[in-house]
C-alpha cells in the first residue's frame, strides 16, 4: 500500500507499507519502508514515524498508486492540483485550488525506485475540468503492458454534473 502525507491533492511524500492481505486491520501486523541497504535491498520498519519516502515532489503529491504487469517495471501514477493546497496561501492561490491538475507517470524496477519520470501532462483533463485519482489497474493492461485504461475520477467542484463520476482514458506507451 502507498500514500501521500499532508494534503489530499498535494502532498509532499509518498510512503510505502506492507501487510499480509489478511492482517489489513492489525495494526502490529504493518511494516513500512525505512531505506536501503547498501546492497539495493529494503529496510522494513514498524515504526510509521520511522518510514522513509519511496517519492518526493513537494506541493504536487497527491493520490499516489503503483501497478506492475508485463514490462517488469513498476508505474507510479500522481495526480495533484497544479497549485498546491498550503495553510500559508495568498488568497489568489486559494482561488485556483481545485480549477487545474496535472498527473504524472514514473517508472521505476521496484516499488521504492527509484523513479523515473515518463510522462508529465499539465492542465489533465483540459481547461475546463480537474480530473484526479489516476490509476492502472495491471488487469486493464494489456498482455505486453503497452497499453491500456487509466481510471480517474472527474470534477468534484461546481462544473458539468457528467463529467464528476467514473472515467477512463485509453493510452499507449512507447519504448524507447
Amino acid at each position: 500500500m502507498i500514500s501521500n502525507d499532508g494534503n489530499w491533492a498535494s502532498g509532499d511524500h509518498v510512503f510505502l507499507g506492507r501487510v499480509h492481505r489478511d492482517s489489513i486491520i492489525i495494526r502490529s501486523a504493518w511494516h513500512f519502508y525505512q531505506g536501503k541497504t547498501k546492497a539495493n535491498k529494503p529496510l522494513w520498519t514498524r515504526e510509521e514515524k520511522a518510514a522513509s519516502p519511496i517519492f518526493s515532489d513537494p506541493g504536487h503529491v497527491g493520490h499516489p498508486t503503483i501497478t506492475y504487469k508485463a514490462l517488469k517495471r513498476y508505474i507510479l501514477c500522481i495526480s495533484s492540483d497544479m497549485i498546491p493546497h498550503r495553510e500559508n496561501a495568498s488568497a489568489e492561490e486559494t482561488n485556483k485550488w481545485n480549477w487545474e491538475s496535472e498527473m504524472q507517470l514514473y517508472e521505476g524496477p521496484t516499488p521504492w525506485g527509484p523513479w523515473f519520470i515518463f510522462h508529465n501532462e499539465k492542465q489533465w483533463g483540459g481547461k475546463e475540468h480537474t480530473a484526479y485519482l489516476p490509476q492502472m489497474l495491471s488487469n486493464w493492461l494489456s498482455k505486453d503492458g503497452l497499453s491500456g485504461s487509466i481510471l480517474f475520477a472527474g470534477d468534484y467542484v461546481k462544473r458539468k454534473a457528467e463529467y464528476y463520476g467514473f472515467m477512463t482514458q485509453q493510452f499507449r506507451l512507447e519504448l524507447k
